[in-house]
């Protein structure tokens, strides 16, 4: 009996269902690597100058990448590019999402052969997973960290920048957020000014009655402990359904990966949305997909706040329960209409406040979104980003001779 207590317990937050289910997937992994190495692309594949995008993450984490296939897409026509993953069912689902060619390269030494062999012209990174580090270590091929998305959270202006030759960022946001936090890293020449060109999405015809609620997930540290979904969650959707609203809820795909607490309060939401039927629905898609018709959106401290700040919708900004989680100040967290615990359990309050931001919008916050971005106009994000890259890459070369 006390072993069977010691297996229901979560470790480290984890439940044991999230748990099983990274072993499994490991233990898959390790069965069907063979398989997988005959039906992806070999290093010999990839062509020399290639444009690679090394990601070293799980299926749930698809979404960092999927936000940038269009603009690589684009990449692609001037330069090829590739997509390099170690393990085989995240490479599948990458050649799902995507029609960008895959290489599975598992293990340093297949990395370090694609590197001496085939060296590519640039390789991009858009996350700070450990195993970017069995590519960091070559020094003579540029290294740029893309991310996959800017906000107020710690991760956005961390020491592990300092890992990259570069560091791309939206806009001045980006550069002063990197320079409070790394007095020694000169952001006037290793953090360029790309814009998002995710940024934006769904500023077609808006829904009045359409509300989003887009939570961010837990955190995999307690200073990063930004999600609502526990603390909100299930007044404020009960609340926005007896108010008349039609409601999109779209988690973060990392939701209950590292607490069974917001494990729970997701399905608790999700049940109150199926149970409600048409016209509320959960989006699993791409966030712009989610974007679509919402005429507000509710948010916490996230880069989903920022993209959404693209619209130049209205919307409401979470206040963190968590005593640990530690935002960055921001202009935007500054102006932003805020809501808090207490006032998403006050039904009546939340829908009448709602009604009132979409009936009367504040003013605008153009300035706050143009100085996170720099210029909004439909394009110039995917400009400045080809420019930035293209500058990386001319540099690198003739500093080789």
């Amino acid at each position: 009996m006390p072993s069977e207590r010691r297996r229901a317990r979560p470790r480290f937050g984890v439940s044991p269902s999230s748990a099983w289910t990274r072993y499994g997937a490991a233990a898959m992994n390790l069965l069907g690597a063979r398989r997988y190495t005959r039906e992806a692309l070999g290093i010999q594949d990839v062509p020399r100058g290639a444009v690679v995008v090394h990601f070293a993450a799980t299926p749930a984490e698809i979404y960092q990448l999927e936000q940038w296939a269009e603009l690589l897409h684009t990449v692609d026509q001037e330069r090829p590019v590739r997509i390099v993953v170690n393990r085989p069912d995240v490479g599948r689902l990458v050649s799902q999402r995507t029609d960008l060619p895959v290489v599975f390269a598992p293990s340093a030494s297949q990395l370090e052969e694609l590197v001496s062999q085939r060296p590519p012209a640039v390789i991009l990174y858009v996350n700070h997973r450990e195993p970017n580090f069995r590519l960091l270590r070559h020094a003579h091929i540029p290294h740029v960290y893309i991310g996959h998305g800017e906000s107020d959270k710690g991760a956005s202006a961390s020491h592990q920048n300092l890992a990259y030759d570069y560091a791309f960022v939206a806009g001045q946001a980006g550069r002063d957020r990197l320079a409070a936090a790394m007095p020694f890293f000169d952001v006037s020449v290793r953090a360029p000014m790309v814009g998002r060109p995710m940024a934006g999405s769904g500023r077609g015809r808006v829904d009045p009655s359409r509300v989003l609620y887009a939570p961010t997930w837990e955190g995999g540290l307690p200073s990063m402990a930004l999600g609502s979904v526990v603390s909100h969650g299930v007044p404020l959707v009960r609340a926005l359904i007896a108010g008349g609203f039609s409601v999109t809820y779209r988690p973060h795909p990392l939701t209950g990966t590292e607490q069974l607490a917001h494990r729970e309060a997701d399905q608790a939401v999700r049940t109150l949305i199926a149970e409600a039927g048409e016209p509320h629905r959960l989006d699993l898609g791409p966030y712009e997909q989610a974007f679509d018709g919402a005429a507000l959106a509710i948010v916490d401290v996230s880069s989903v706040a920022y993209d959404w700040l693209a619209t130049d919708r209205p919307f409401l900004l979470t206040v963190p329960t968590n005593p640990a989680a530690r935002p960055l100040p921001s202009m935007l967290s500054e102006r932003a209409p805020r809501l808090t615990a207490a006032q998403a359990e006050d039904g009546p309050t939340v829908a009448s406040r709602v009604r009132s931001l979409i009936a009367e919008p504040p003013t605008s916050m153009r300035d706050v979104a143009e100085y996170h971005f720099g210029d909004l106009e439909v394009g110039a994000s995917t400009r400045r980003f080809l420019a930035a890259l293209a500058e990386v890459i001319g540099t690198w070369e003739r500093r080789q001779g």
